[in-house]
């Protein structure tokens, strides 16, 4: 596999760039091959003119092949922080949940266009509706939902902000649910 089709493949060169480079690569070979006739010429004149350019030729290649490196390097490097980020919500969402679905109140929420639901305890059921806790999907299963508490639900949301299903704004000191007597 070529270089051009591997950036093309990992997404760090579309295909117009593609063709410039490509039409660039044919223009530098016509360009070397009129500087070989010339070179044959200039030869017989002196040897040291040949050498110089094939070290620039050496060097430009040296320069390509380290932008190339580089671009690598940094698509590699956005792959493991994407892998990272992906493991620590797991992480999060595997130490930090609630027990759900153990209660005998049915808590319904809003999933996009569907309506979804989850069984509650009485204190869960205050506690979303507080914003002390939200409603997360499952990365792997959006069909399965977490309670997790609100900070958790924040940092989740930070970099996967459709994972966040049910996040109530939190009340402010003073304020009561109508039905928490």
């Amino acid at each position: 596999m070529s270089l051009r089709d591997q950036l093309l493949k990992a997404g760090l060169a579309d295909k117009k760039q593609a063709r410039k480079a490509k039409n660039q690569a044919k223009t530098e070979q016509r360009k070397k091959k009129k500087q070989n006739k010339g070179a044959k010429k200039q030869s017989e004149a002196g040897p040291n003119v040949l050498k110089d350019k094939i070290s620039e030729d050496i060097e430009t290649q040296k320069k390509q092949q380290k932008e190339i490196d580089k671009e690598l390097n940094q698509a590699k490097e956005e792959q493991r922080q994407a892998e990272e980020v992906d493991f620590q919500i797991q992480s999060i969402l595997s130490s930090a949940r609630q027990n759900a679905n153990h209660g005998k109140i049915i808590y319904f929420f809003k999933n996009n266009v569907l309506i979804n639901n989850l069984q509650v305890t009485r204190s869960q059921q205050f506690s979303l509706a507080r914003g002390e806790l939200g409603i997360i999907a499952d990365m792997e299963d959006e069909s399965i939902f977490h309670l997790i508490a609100v900070n958790h639900c924040l940092r989740i949301k930070q970099t996967h902000p459709q994972l966040v299903i049910c996040l109530h704004e939190k009340l402010q000191p003073g304020e009561k649910l109508e039905e928490e007597d």
